[in-house]
Formats: C-alpha cells, structure tokens, sequence
C-alpha cells in the first residue's frame, strides 16, 4: 500500500507539472513569438549573416521549428495515453514500459533534431562566422550551468562527491 502512495504522489506532481508547462507554453504566444524573433535576428546580427545566408537561416529555422513542434505533439498523444491509464485499478509493466521507451525515443529525436539545426547552422557560417558561432552555443549551453549566484556549478564548493 505504501509503494503505491508514493506512486500516487509521484503521478500527481508529474502532473502539475505537466499543467503548469502547458500552460506556459500554450498561454504566452505572443511572448513566444516576439521571443523567437529576437533569437532570429540576434543570430543574424551576431554572425553577420547577409543576402543569401539569411534566407537559408530562415528557412533551417522554419524547418527546425515545424519538425520540433511534430515530435512534441507525439510526445504529447503518448504521455496523455499514458496518463490516461492513470485512473485504471491494474495497468501492466509492459504497457507502461512500451509508452515510456516510445516518450524517450521521441525526446532522442528531438536531441538529434536540435543538434541538426545547429549543425546547418554553422555550415552555413563562413570564416570568422564560425568562431564567433561556436562562443555563442558555448556561451548559451554553459549558462545552463551556472546558479543563481551566476557561478558555474563547477565552481568550488560545487564538486561532486569523489568516487569510492
């Protein structure tokens, strides 16, 4: 009985939390859009793409964000098939095993799907382009590493624990 509790709990929070990124992500269009337009012309300014190299950016852009947006709702029909069992007495292993596997196959697309884009991205680039390309990406995976204090989590102090 207790086992389930704890299931229960865990059920229940992925669920708000599904809610709540739902909710950011389908309320704030505008935001989003004004967002995505910023990132646009950030790149282009930043690289100092011309002519020809803004269209095909735009156009890897546009691309990108339609395959990005059909992965994501096939995550979307899996995870609601999945919680949709969520009020049945018995669901077996198996079938959450199959959904689970199929969700994280989906997201391994959407990785491969990003790496993609940036890729093109950079081909596109020439000379004194692709330096300043690579400091941008560097620039923007390594802020995901830093806390709110705005050190690196590798900083002292952040180490993990030494290996027995």
């Amino acid at each position: 009985m207790k086992k389930n509790t704890i299931l229960y709990l865990l059920i229940i929070i992925l669920i708000i939390a599904n809610g709540f990124f739902l909710y950011n992500y389908l309320g704030h269009d505008d935001k989003k859009r004004d967002r995505q337009k910023d990132r646009t012309s950030f790149i282009i300014k930043k690289l100092g793409f011309e002519g020809e190299q803004i269209d095909s950016f735009k156009n890897f852009k546009d691309l990108h964000r339609e395959r990005m947006r059909l992965i994501s709702d096939d995550i979307k029909v899996l995870k609601d098939s999945l919680f949709d069992k969520l009020p049945e007495d018995e669901v077996s292993e198996y079938y959450i095993d199959s959904l689970t596997s199929l969700i994280a196959e989906k997201e391994k697309a959407k990785d491969k799907e990003v790496f993609a884009y940036f890729k093109r991205v950079r081909d596109l680039c020439q000379g004194d382009q692709k330096e300043k390309f690579d400091k941008i990406l560097k620039d923007a995976l390594n802020k995901g590493n830093r806390n709110r204090s705005g050190k690196s989590k590798r900083d002292k102090g952040h180490r993990p624990p030494p290996k027995d």
